[in-house]
């Protein structure tokens, strides 16, 4: 598991560096434009009333990356780890300023408010978080043999059952496996779809280009 630890965030932090590049451009270039104004606008009047203004709406507009930056903090995406499941349902376009919660393997669980003061993040566990969104006798099944499986390999696992309506619709499956960073390693509808070949690709032990399975 340690191995994919590099090509997970590698690729988020080559992103956010590019980011927070562009913002410091952008911030050069307002102080710049604040620089060469800051005479005129010194000598008060109409003129540099008007220019003030245009400055300020400058350095306004060229500021605001870094603080409308949902995207950038929240949208971490690992799609390419090789202990997350393989999801061919298509995922919304990137946008550095605003998050659109989605929750397929290598994506960050959506997180929503079950009551008032109640946050379903408070429910996730230390280590992996089974989830079950359904009532169903084919969900309770699999949950019950994803259980036994990951039991069998010694990994600490909280198991959730909330069959809500609105939280099946959210995470668009009957059941999820969550990392402890809050990542999601698998989703029903993905592969593999077998509870012991699901294990051993969160853990490491397959390698996603090795699920075979349809």
């Amino acid at each position: 598991m340690l191995d994919s630890y590099d090509p997970e965030r590698r690729e988020i932090l080559f992103r956010t560096r590019d980011e927070a590049l562009d913002n410091l451009k952008r911030l050069l270039r307002g102080f710049s434009m604040l620089k060469e104004s800051a005479s005129v606008i010194e000598g008060g009047g109409a003129a540099a009333d008007e220019i003030a203004a245009k400055v300020a709406e400058a350095l306004a507009e060229d500021s605001a990356p870094q603080w409308e930056s949902d995207g950038t903090v929240l949208d971490m995406r690992y799609t390419s780890s090789s202990i997350v499941a393989r999801d061919d349902r298509e995922a919304p376009a990137y946008d550095r300023h605003r998050y659109t919660p989605h929750a397929a393997p290598g994506h960050r669980a959506p997180m929503t408010w079950l009551t008032p003061d109640k946050a379903l993040y408070d429910l996730f566990g230390l280590d992996f978080t089974l989830l079950c969104l359904s009532a169903s006798a084919e969900a309770i099944t699999m949950r019950d043999a994803l259980a036994a499986a990951l039991a069998k390999r010694g990994v600490p696992t909280t198991s959730l059952d909330l069959p809500i309506d609105g939280l099946r619709q959210l995470y668009d499956a009957d059941l999820v496996l969550i990392r402890p960073d809050f990542q999601i390693a698998w989703r029903s509808g993905c592969q593999p779809s077998t509870p012991d070949r699901i294990v051993d690709l969160v853990c490491g032990y397959l390698q996603k280009e090795e699920v075979s399975e349809r």
